[in-house]
């Protein structure tokens, strides 16, 4: 009973420092500019499910990350790991049974997963966290996009990229 208990608190432990970070670079930088790096999508990527499964404690079961093309992410440290785990973590919140796919691009991260028959476009809320990431996407110069068809919705994160 412990176990699960103290997985959880870490797990809120981390997101409160997440947004701590976030807020903090947000009061003090109007452009990111000097701070910017480059750095594999597929890197960005695994670093953050890394971090999920030790927030989690687990595993993620179900999640299929297929590279399809490749290039470099160009953001800031750590907040582009905050817009990609904000748009896996909701994937894996309301996706069906834990089916979730992400797949890296030549020009974006693609994150899908199955919706439930029952759930409508409206009822569907992304939260505080989708304002936090519309928020860095516009400093950065990406965009977000999100899409349903098919029981599938997903989430296109398209960046400023150069292609490796």
């Amino acid at each position: 009973r412990g176990a699960p208990l103290l997985a959880r608190l870490r797990s809120a432990h981390s997101r409160i420092e997440e947004l701590i970070v976030v807020f903090l670079w947000l009061a003090r930088h109007d452009r990111p500019e000097g701070e910017m790096r480059r750095e594999s999508a597929r890197d960005v990527v695994a670093r953050v499910v890394q971090t999920l499964e030790q927030q989690e404690g687990r595993p993620l079961h179900g999640l299929q990350i297929t590279v399809v093309g490749t290039h470099e992410v160009v953001h800031v440290p750590p907040l582009a790991d905050i817009v990609v785990r904000n748009l896996l973590h909701n994937a894996l919140r309301h996706g069906v049974g834990g089916a979730i796919t992400v797949e890296i691009a030549p020009d974006a991260i693609l994150i899908e997963n199955l919706e439930p028959a029952d759930d409508e476009p409206s009822t569907r809320d992304h939260g505080f966290g989708q304002s936090i990431v519309d928020d860095l996407c516009r400093r950065f110069g990406w965009q977000v996009t999100f899409e349903r068809r098919a029981g599938r919705y997903s989430a296109r994160l398209t960046t400023r990229s150069t292609k490796s």
